[in-house]
């Protein structure tokens, strides 16, 4: 039992909230107290339950007898309105960059009746508030019991300007690269204004399989939640030779579209595997993608690790050592993608060995998954080595 001054809480074994200020929080499995199979919230013991679409959108919410109460519109990936059952009334709302409801205006009328702004943290500043609502702070739903965002995984308090539960993911080498990692219940690494941490999106380790005879290519794509993706690749300055000067060549790619489970739909694998293969000079036919979920604020690390090589000396190119394969997992090592440096450099090999711990495999012949369960893979990556042996650290 945990007492933040304010509220009482309690957590499972998981450390997970299973109840707080006296509503408990339940899911359909009871060893996991407050989620479904998906990781989301089912019901409130005050009277609420939640209805879900494919992803983790709530669609409706409901009473405890199944009654509907409020039906809730997405577009994109963002909620654009609510409609309240017993009334009929419909809301729009107006979200900032962050997803955040700035307003809430009721259809047919001109002036908000919701008009909020928000702290870093998530703490709100209302201006105008005639109409309920309750997904507030990038769009999570604020509980009325506590004041905290229900964000999934873990409550943040913006009162405190913290989650309530520490991150589950911890002890790998970003740690040591940044120490606030540390924080275990910091919010956006605690620089909020940098980074933001919903639900997160993507990288993608790309394989050429015959661009390179024996061996093959590697590349790496970041992926935003809004789709946008940028593709990155390493090589020698002067082609097909074995040990050189190294050369980074980064291109923005067409939005990525997202199916309803989150990951990309086999559409716009396919529109991926095509531009890149252009890029490269390779059929479509032989480019593999090792699909990896990571945090948004891990996805914007690994975007401006990207960008960093716009400007950066990059470090020379030995086939045998500082190649594509270790600058790709480099990268996903920085995306916190992989953790662990015990792995292959030859690029073709380098795809089997993630094909076991990526969230999806895809080649042209479709989606792959010959994968161990997800508690059981192993963790890899490596390093970026100069000529002398010593690690690059950008």
């Amino acid at each position: 039992m945990l007492n933040d001054g304010a509220h009482a809480y309690a957590y499972n074994a998981e450390s997970e909230i299973k109840s707080a200020a006296g509503v408990n929080y339940t899911g359909v499995y009871p060893e996991r107290s407050r989620r479904n199979g998906d990781g989301n919230r089912v019901e409130k013991s005050s009277g609420k339950a939640y209805w879900y679409g494919a992803g983790t959108e709530i669609l409706d919410e409901s009473d405890l007898s199944g009654n509907i109460t409020n039906e809730y519109v997405f577009f994109g990936g963002k909620r654009i309105a609510m409609r309240n059952v017993s009334s009929g009334t419909i809301y729009h709302y107006e979200d900032d960059m962050l997803g955040s409801a700035r307003t809430m205006v009721q259809a047919g009328q001109t002036s908000p009746c919701y008009d909020g702004d928000f702290y870093p943290f998530g703490g709100e500043r209302i201006i105008t508030n005639t109409c309920t609502q309750n997904y507030k702070f990038e769009g999570k739903e604020r509980d009325t019991e506590t004041g905290n965002d229900d964000f999934g995984a873990r409550y943040n308090s913006s009162r405190l300007g913290r989650f309530m539960s520490p991150d589950p993911v911890t002890a790998t080498p970003l740690h040591i690269i940044n120490p606030q990692r540390w924080n275990m219940y910091a919010y956006g690494m605690n620089n909020p204004l940098s980074y933001v941490d919903p639900d997160g999106r993507d990288a993608i380790a790309v394989n050429f399989v015959g661009e390179v005879p024996l061996g093959g290519h590697e590349g790496i794509i970041v992926v935003h939640s809004d789709g946008s993706a940028t593709y990155a690749r390493f090589g020698p300055m002067h082609a097909n030779t074995p040990s050189d000067e190294g050369k980074v060549t980064i291109q923005s790619l067409k939005p990525v579209k997202f199916g309803p489970d989150g990951l990309p739909t086999d559409a716009s694998y396919k529109e991926l595997a095509a531009e890149v293969a252009k890029t490269e000079g390779q059929p479509a036919s032989t480019v593999g993608f090792n699909y990896f979920k990571t945090s948004d604020a891990d996805t914007i690390a690994l975007q401006n690790w990207i960008d960093g090589w716009n400007t950066a000396h990059a470090p020379d190119y030995d086939v045998l050592s500082s190649n594509c394969a270790a600058f790709c997992i480099a990268g996903l090592l920085v995306g916190r993608a992989i953790e662990n440096r015990n792995v292959s450099l030859i690029p073709n090999r380098l795809f089997m060995l993630l094909s076991s711990v990526a969230d999806e495999n895809w080649t042209w012949q479709g989606r792959q998954d010959n994968r161990e369960p997800k508690h059981k893979r192993p963790k890899v990556a490596p390093c970026l080595k100069r000529r002398d042996g010593s690690c690059v650290d950008q």
